[in-house]
């Protein structure tokens, strides 16, 4: 039998060097995907918190009526149609930015506002909601109808603190 010996002094210290290197080098790569997945879905849930009370409320439904000119945060909130994962203060709803969200009744339809959005948020809000199943989506002053395309909702989100307000057709 023939025994190996073990590398010693420099090409020994050499060896450590490449394999931290390595051992360094995919534990960013794991942390940089982590916080992609992570921005990700960050993004995705605000699109989520709104999408969910729009499902809800029409879910709620207010027959042939409508829905009036009514706040309905105390109705989502009481019949807890919210998600746990969404903060919410007495009638007031908080987006994940630390905005606010709001639902009031637009006669047949309602109107459902959020504020305090990022770029980011704004964008994929407004581009991903923004269908032609509302009568109207405004970001900040600008009113658009039917589809909202990325380049429009670009456009529209301009600054560090936008609002979003999507105005459902009943």
């Amino acid at each position: 039998m023939r025994f190996f010996r073990l590398k010693r002094g420099m090409i020994n210290i050499s060896d450590q060097g490449v394999n931290m290197a390595i051992i360094f080098t995919v534990v960013g790569i794991v942390a940089a995907i982590g916080y992609n997945v992570y921005s990700k879905f960050w993004a995705l849930n605000e699109t989520n918190t709104v999408s969910n009370i729009i499902n809800e409320m029409r879910n709620m439904g207010e027959g042939n009526g409508g829905y009036g000119t009514s706040n309905y945060n105390q109705a989502l909130i009481n019949s807890e149609a919210i998600s746990s994962k969404v903060r919410y203060s007495g009638t007031t709803i908080y987006n994940h930015g630390g905005g606010t969200i709001t639902v009031v009744g637009a006669n047949t339809g309602f109107t459902v506002t959020s504020t305090a959005l990022s770029k980011k948020d704004c964008i994929n809000l407004a581009s991903q909601l923004g269908t032609s199943d509302m009568s109207s989506t405004k970001i900040n002053s600008t009113s658009l109808s039917g589809t909202v395309s990325t380049s429009e909702a670009t456009a529209a989100c301009s600054s560090d603190s936008n609002t979003v307000a999507f105005t459902t057709k009943g």
